[in-house]
């Protein structure tokens, strides 16, 4: 998480179309959640008022079963 701070940010000249909308996020493999919630942040940043995240699949960090 500590690698990806400040390396999401919204679209100098588009990110401002996020301002008073909702986002949802979507992602096939959450791992960490890291890079979701840089995603979340960012778009939050650029004044989002709600995000929602939606992934297929969540991958297990011990790789076990």
């Amino acid at each position: 998480a500590k690698a990806l701070e400040d390396a999401i940010a919204p679209h100098p000249k588009r990110g401002a179309a996020l301002a008073g909308r909702p986002v949802l996020l979507v992602d096939d493999v959450m791992t960490s959640g890291a890079t979701l919630a840089a995603a979340a942040t960012a778009a939050r940043a650029a004044g989002a008022t709600d995000v929602r995240i939606l992934v297929v699949a969540r991958a297990l960090l011990d790789g076990g079963g």
